[in-house]
C-alpha cells in the first residue's frame, strides 16, 4: 500500500509540474458503478486466499481455482469467447513447456555440477578470498546481481543454490 500511494504522489507532482489536463471529478454514482462492476475480479483475491486459509484447497489447487474463475471473469467481462479457447489453451502449453524446459535443463546442470564437486571447489575459493562473512555474501550478491542480468530466476536458482550454499555463511 505504500508502494502505490508513493506511486500516486509522484504521478500527482509530475502531473502538477507538467501540466497536465484534470478531468472532471467523478460523481459518487460513477464510483458505486465502477466499483460494483469491478466487484466480481476484487473477488478473486478472497476466493483464493479465504480458501486457502479455510482449508477448503491447498495453494497449488488455488492455483486452479483462480485459472478457472478468472477464465469465467473473463467470459463474463466479454474480453474471451469460445473460439478464441484454443489459441489461449495452446500459447498456455507453449509457455510451460518453455519454463519446463529450463526448470529440467537446469537441474541437470545444477546435478551435473554437484557431481563434479564444482560446489566444493567454489566454497575453497571464497574461503582462500577470504573467512569475513560480510566479503563472501558481497560476493556471492555481486556474482548473482550478474548473473540475474542474463539469466531468468528460476534456471539461476536451481544452478546456483547448490553452489553457494555450501559456502554461505551460517
Amino acid at each position: 500500500m505504500l508502494t502505490g500511494l508513493l506511486l500516486m504522489l509522484v504521478a500527482g507532482i509530475i502531473s502538477k509540474r507538467k501540466g497536465f489536463p484534470v478531468e472532471k471529478r467523478s460523481s459518487i454514482k460513477e464510483i458505486i458503478n465502477s466499483f460494483l462492476g469491478a466487484f466480481p475480479s476484487l473477488l478473486l483475491l478472497i476466493v483464493v486466499m479465504g480458501g486457502i486459509v479455510a482449508g477448503i484447497f491447498t495453494a497449488t489447487e488455488a492455483s486452479a481455482v483462480a485459472v478457472l474463475y478468472c477464465l469465467v471473469l473473463a467470459y463474463f467481462y466479454k474480453e474471451l469467447s469460445f473460439k478464441n479457447l484454443p489459441s489461449l489453451f495452446l500459447n498456455a502449453a507453449t509457455t510451460t513447456g518453455i519454463v519446463m524446459l529450463l526448470i529440467a535443463t537446469s537441474i541437470s546442470m545444477s546435478w551435473i555440477m554437484t557431481y563434479e564437486n564444482i560446489p566444493q571447489s567454489i566454497t575453497d575459493l571464497l574461503l582462500a578470498i577470504s573467512n569475513n562473512k560480510v566479503v563472501i555474501l558481497l560476493i556471492i550478491n555481486l556474482t548473482l546481481l550478474f548473473v540475474g542480468t542474463f539469466m531468468d530466476i528460476t534456471p539461476a536458482v536451481l544452478i546456483f543454490t547448490p553452489i553457494f550454499y555450501p559456502s554461505s555463511p551460517s
